[in-house]
Order: structure tokens, then sequence, then C-alpha cells
């Protein structure tokens, strides 16, 4: 009584078996020619086969002259007869061979989705995700045809995008999908995703760049333009007239750099002497960073309007309004107000007044001798000492004062404000 092994087959005698020795002898007989089976393959080249075409919408992989497959042990070769095969995603194509050839011979070729556990077959290539994967290390993509096995380099050619969009999917074939999931210019060439011209009856195409879907419960992909790096570093551009529809959201950055020819808006990172989580404005040239918050350009900072004092009242405070000047110390601030006089021999004088802290702001100080309504300013210091304006919120007033005697010597302030230039 024999026995066999369980996944070659290899018959050997049972343990009981006696005379024994001719199971043996058949055993060793099927393990050499395993064995030998294995040495002629791995030393197996494919050659020739003329022009060799792969289209996966159909399924059709041909070869326009014989496929050679060398035996190099015996020096004979197996000869594959020019033809076709229909691969389906995940079948292969195999050839049955002869083994150990004495003389030059043809053999036949098959489809399937595994290799038969016998000797005789060899897989020549494999469909994956629509590529054709030899033996040899080759892979060709949808659309090749091109001498692959004769060519000096054994290389692919790239195929056509009319290719590629003529395989597409199963609804028209408008999708590329991209291994690499990347879209590169030639050397020193730029890379266009241009929405289609129109016509006169026709509108004409978006271009658009989205980012990926999620249905579960991570995020979707972003949409990231990211300039190149260099001396100086690239900008991301709005050519032409270029209206945001949606919402333009800012990550935080430190200070940036501008150029003669631009500005920057920008939401600081507190990395230099601005708020973080406040959105700026930078001028061009490394200019001067105001702040685009509310309270820049608060109605509050207007702090008097259409007010007057005589000369016997001689001086008046207008008004208590809360202000901060967080962010503006890079700024250029100023005090305006806009003043005259009944007669030209006194003077009218605006000065504005931090209530908190009961003291002036000494670069906030103008006046006039003019009878006819004139603006004055004065450039404001921002800081935290005495007689700046505070970068955290007080009290202030503005306060007139007449250098007159008289009822009828008057002086008329028509608004006093600060300005963020």
């Amino acid at each position: 009584m024999s026995e066999s092994t369980p996944r070659m087959r290899f018959t050997y005698p049972n343990f009981r078996k006696s005379p024994w020795y001719d199971d043996f002898e058949t055993f060793m007989g099927e393990v050499d020619a395993s064995v030998y089976t294995t040495r002629e393959d791995r030393n197996i080249v494919l050659a020739e086969g003329g022009t060799v075409a792969w289209d996966s919408a159909s399924g059709i992989l041909s070869w326009s002259t014989i496929l050679y497959l060398n035996a190099s042990i015996t020096g004979f070769l197996w000869r594959v007869a020019a033809g076709s095969a229909t691969l389906e995603e995940g079948e292969l194509l195999y050839a049955t061979l002869v083994r150990n050839p004495s003389t030059n011979t043809t053999v036949v070729v098959s489809v399937a989705s595994q290799v038969p556990s016998t000797d005789g077959g060899v897989m020549l290539c494999y469909r994956l995700n629509d590529r054709i994967y030899w033996r040899d290390g080759k892979v060709i993509e949808n659309g090749y045809s091109g001498a692959l096995f004769t060519t000096s380099t054994g290389t692919a050619t790239t195929p056509t995008l009319a290719a590629v969009l003529a395989a597409g999917n199963g609804s028209g074939g408008t999708d590329i999908e991209l291994a690499s999931s990347k879209v590169v210019g030639a050397f020193g060439q730029d890379a266009l995703l241009e929405g289609g011209d129109g016509s006169a009856v026709a509108p004409a195409g978006d271009g658009r760049v989205k980012g990926g879907d999620n249905s579960g419960a991570a995020d979707g992909g972003d949409v990231r333009l990211t300039p190149g790096s260099g001396t100086p570093d690239g900008r991301v551009k709005l050519e032409g007239d270029s209206d945001l529809d949606g919402v333009l959201r800012f990550t935080e950055k430190s200070l940036p750099t501008t150029t003669a020819t631009e500005a920057a808006v920008f939401v600081s990172d507190g990395s230099g002497s601005e708020t973080q989580g406040e959105l700026y404005f930078r001028k061009n040239a490394d200019g001067v960073v105001v702040p685009l918050t509310l309270r820049s350009i608060d109605p509050r900072a207007l702090f008097a309007l259409n007010e007057s004092v005589d000369g016997v009242t001689s001086t008046k405070a207008l008004g208590g309004v809360p202000f901060d000047a967080t962010g503006l110390s890079g700024s250029t601030v100023k005090f305006r107000a806009v003043l005259n006089c009944t007669v030209g021999t006194i003077t009218g004088r605006a000065r504005l007044y931090n209530v908190t802290d009961s003291e002036f702001v000494t670069t906030a100080d103008v006046n006039t001798t003019n009878t006819t309504p004139t603006i004055r300013e004065a450039t404001v210091t921002v800081g935290s000492g005495a007689g700046e304006l505070k970068e955290s919120e007080k009290v202030y007033q503005v306060r007139i004062t007449n250098t007159g005697t008289l009822t009828g010597e008057v002086v008329y302030l028509g608004s006093a404000f600060l300005i963020v230039e």
C-alpha cells in the first residue's frame, strides 16, 4: 500500500509495505521531475512577440509574432504562436510546457484564475487593476501597444490620454485615476488644469479642483495650493478678475514679508508683536501692519461731535468712550479734530483724556486759532507707559479748552476721533 504527499501528490511507500523499493523509486522520480521543473522555470526569459497590445475595456491582450520562452538547460525554445487572449480582472495567462525539450517545441497558452498544479504549467502574465504584470517584471498600462520584448530598454511606452479616456469607466470614461496622485509638468513647464472653452451659445466649462469625500467619521480631503520653494519662494496667484465664492479660512502664520508690488492679509500666530488669532493687513515693501478687526474701525473711536465751549466756561469734558489699542503698536495712529474759534485772538485746544488712569494722552493734543473749521491732527504713541494710548480697554474723553474770557469768545469742535493708517 502506498501513500502520497498532500500538495505535490508525490507517491511514497506505506511504512508497512514490503517490498517498498518500487514505490520509493517512483517517489524519487517525481521529486526529480519537480525539482528540475523549478530549475527550468527560474531560467525562463520571454523574447520577441512582435507588437504586444493591451486594451482593458475589451480585456484583449495580443502579440503579433511568435513569443519565445527559452529552455536554458537543454538549449531549445518553447514557442507560443502569434495570437491573443481575453483576460478578466484577476485572471492569468499560462503556458503548458513540454519539460526537458529535445527540440524547439510549440506550446499552447490558456487563461484561468490559477495555474494548474502540474509540472507543465508556467504563468506568463497576470491582470490586476487593469494592468498586465509579466513574469519578468514588465508592466503595461491600458492602451499600450509596442515592442515590449524586443526594445533595447524593455520598458512600456506611456499610454496616450485618449487611450486612458477611452477605457474610462462604465458611465462613459470621464475619470482619470492617477496611481501616483500627482500631475507634474515637464521640466520648466506649467501643469495646467483648464475648463473647456465656450461659444456664443454654450457657456465655458469651469476648471475645478476638489478634495476627496469621506462617508465615514474622518475629515474630507483638503484642497491645497502650495507654492514652490525657491529664492524667493513662489506665490499663490489669482489672476484676472477673481471672485471668491464661499468661505475663505486663514491658518495662523507669522508676520509675512511683502515686496514693493504686493500686500498681505494674514491671521497672526502670535510669534511677533501681533495678537494671536487676529486678522491683519500688511502694506507693501514690509510696510505697517494694521489689524483688520472691528476695534480698528469701530465707530466708538469717534469721541465727540458738534460741541463748543465759551471763554467763561473755559474747559469742557466730552463723552466717555471705551477704547482698546491692542495690536496698534506697529501702526500709525492719529488723533484728529476739527476746530475753529469765533475770533482769532483766542486758541481752541482738543486733547484726549484717559479717565480710567486719570491722565492725558500726551501726544493726542491739537489746537488752532483759525476762525474757519480746520483739521488738526497729531500722531499718537501706543504703549503701556504713562501718557500713552493703552493696549488694553480704557475709558477716554475729549477735553476742549478755550483761552478766551468772554461769553462771545467760543471754540467749536466739529468732531474728534482716532484713525489708523
